[in-house]
């Protein structure tokens, strides 16, 4: 059977391609596989309208939420070397 080991870390930087805007969030696939979101407050206003559908951003890891055995990655993109890619 194949595994895959994935074990993003508060404060890393990873990269995500959106598939969903929302009123206040961003919401990305990190590797196609793996939910991440952006709350819009936590991306730069210079940013902001540069994030589309299908967009890159790359983003900093906030916090790893668990829900219903599902992982969520919150992030930011505030960092100066975040942003759409």
């Amino acid at each position: 059977a194949d595994m895959v080991v994935f074990s993003p870390k508060v404060g890393s930087k990873l990269v995500g391609k959106v598939h969903k805007m929302g009123r206040d969030y961003v919401g990305m696939l990190v590797l196609g596989v793996f939910n991440a979101t952006v709350p819009l407050k936590s991306i730069p206003k210079q940013d902001a309208s540069r994030v589309k559908l299908n967009s890159v951003v790359r983003f900093k890891v906030e916090r790893l939420k668990f829900a219903d055995d599902l992982l969520t990655i919150v992030g930011s993109m505030k960092d100066e070397d975040c942003g759409v890619v």
